[in-house]
């Protein structure tokens, strides 16, 4: 193994010389963030440093700010979109995931082992992912292009 830039993020981490972006998986990229952001007391294995106070409960702080610290480079892997998932709302005995699209009201809901868009798109499971992840990355990229 050698130092060199992390393909996963804008950090150091411990990959071979010839591993890419390409040949990781999901898991892979968030396991090397992770690898680059160790928990040195007071800072980050990355040099992102903690404020350090004398008091009983600085490691604790410390961690705490760690964890966010880490929760927040997790989040800002480039190509990697985390997202809250709504809860859904009950009609009935039903439950579905209202949203707007193209400014009209449109109701998401499951049918059988088929995610359904207000009864005219039908969706296997594996393709409503597809088309989620899809939108996402349309969207982040709308949003950098601004």
């Amino acid at each position: 193994m050698t130092e060199s830039r992390c393909p996963a993020c804008t950090c150091i981490g411990f990959h071979t010389s010839d591993c890419t972006r390409d040949e990781m998986t999901l898991r892979d990229r968030i396991a090397a963030v992770q690898q680059a952001h160790i928990f040195r007391i007071t800072e980050c294995s990355c040099g992102y440093m903690f404020p350090w106070e004398k008091s009983t409960e600085w490691r604790e702080r410390a961690e705490r700010e760690w964890a966010r610290h880490v929760a927040d480079v997790i989040l800002a892997i480039p190509g990697i979109a985390v997202v809250e998932l709504p809860e859904p709302a009950r009609v009935g005995r039903f439950r579905c995931w209202p949203a707007l699209v193209g400014g009209e009201p449109e109701s998401i809901y499951r049918a059988g082992d088929e995610v359904v868009v207000s009864g005219g798109l039908r969706l296997y499971v594996d393709e409503a992912r597809d088309l989620a992840a899809a939108l996402l990355a349309a969207a982040d990229y709308a949003e950098r292009e601004q």
